[in-house]
């Protein structure tokens, strides 16, 4: 959401955005530049809530697919018509700003979702919930015990009942794709093929004709719906993760975004250091925190940079004393919903991006020496014979 706003203050009146994802390879192909991943959900439009079906789409200036399935295209087809694999009709590439608005669309929430997220405590409430869905769906066993337990217009099939559920799993806004999956065939035993599960998280599909391949579209919604980072297309076969640089720029809960992913991580057997923070840190945030797990050789180190004003307010730069005159320049208002960088604010004014710009920025700097000592440890970490034997590379 935040993508949107910077690019609302950074670009001039009237001029039109015309970069592409695949026009990002130039400033890659020497190296000179990191390799820019983005993630979204594939969920069904409705009927589900998303912790319930999810597929991540990975998008990167070279392809774009589904890491469940290992099924990629080109970045520039992207949106064109396939079939069976077979390109049959090419789309124009879109813009990368209309990629931004499937990458971070706070409209594709449905209410389920957004149920759960603010008033579930635990896995008790989301069964319930899925359970009260599922008697939706599945027919009485008998009409005269069904008349006893429930009202007659919440019975199953009835249009009440159809409205009620739409009104629960429907999603306002969602990002529809052409599928170049649709028509592809999978054997009715794939899930038990040893090679088809090409990453950890992949959720097999219990329903066989609802398969994504014979969607006609896909449903993309924004991968925030499930957890709130970017941090599992780095667990992708193939992909050696030795330190992770981790931006949260949410108000409050500075570590729950890390938290939900070590405890998806270790529930899919991947390496991920333990997310511990002291009661102090969670209690005032410091500008940096370092994860690890000495006991797992093979987890990332983890650099996690909250979205604090603990040192800014008082230095301009790392070590310089702000002058009387400068302290109000590093009054950055982060207090919820008075902040002007709420979740629901879709621009910022210039002056408060400026300067969350400069907390940012000065964030960074300020931990200068414990990015680097990361650095060297990772560096050291990759060097020939420090992996114990049989660690995944």
């Amino acid at each position: 959401m935040g993508v949107v706003a910077v690019l609302r203050v950074l670009m001039p009146p009237r001029q039109v955005m015309d970069q592409k994802l695949s026009g990002q390879r130039a400033a890659l192909e020497q190296g000179q530049n990191p390799l820019p991943l983005y993630l979204s959900l594939n969920v069904k439009e409705s009927n589900l809530q998303t912790l319930d079906f999810k597929e991540w789409v990975e998008f990167s200036p070279y392809e774009v697919g589904f890491l469940k399935y290992g099924a990629f295209v080109p970045s520039e087809l992207f949106g064109s018509e396939f079939f069976m694999g077979r390109l049959m009709r090419r789309i124009p590439e879109s813009r990368i700003c209309f990629l931004e608005g499937i990458w971070s669309n706070i409209f594709s929430l449905n209410l389920l979702d957004a149920w759960y997220d603010f008033t579930s405590t635990g896995d008790s409430w989301k069964q319930h919930i899925k359970d009260k869905i599922r008697n939706l769906e599945e027919p009485p066993a008998s009409s005269d015990t069904s008349s006893r337990s429930e009202a007659l217009w919440l019975q199953p099939g009835t249009a009440l009942a159809q409205m009620f559920k739409g009104i629960l799993t429907g999603r306002p806004l969602c990002q529809h794709s052409s599928n170049f999956l649709q028509g592809l065939q999978l054997h009715q035993d794939y899930c038990a093929q040893k090679d088809f599960s090409t990453w950890a998280d992949c959720q097999l599909d219990s329903s066989p004709g609802q398969l994504t391949p014979q969607e006609p579209q896909l449903c993309l919604v924004d991968a925030g719906y499930f957890i709130n980072t970017s941090c599992p297309a780095m667990f992708r076969p193939g992909r050696r993760l030795d330190l992770i640089l981790s931006f949260d720029y949410s108000l409050s809960s500075p570590f729950a975004v890390l938290q939900e992913t070590e405890l998806d991580c270790r529930a899919r057997g991947l390496p991920f250091p333990r997310v511990e923070p002291s009661p102090e840190d969670l209690h005032q945030p410091q500008e940096c925190h370092v994860f690890s797990d000495p006991a797992c050789p093979d987890a990332p180190v983890l650099l996690h940079f909250p979205l604090v004003n603990a040192s800014f307010k008082d230095h301009s730069a790392p070590g310089v004393q702000r002058s009387p005159a400068e302290l109000p320049a590093g009054q950055v208002d982060l207090a919820g919903v008075t902040s002007p960088y709420s979740m629901f604010n879709m621009t910022y004014k210039e002056e408060d991006f400026d300067r969350l710009l400069q907390l940012s920025d000065y964030n960074v700097c300020n931990s200068q020496n414990t990015i680097l000592q990361a650095l060297r440890t990772a560096l050291k970490h990759r060097a020939p014979g420090t992996r114990p034997p049989g660690a995944q590379t």
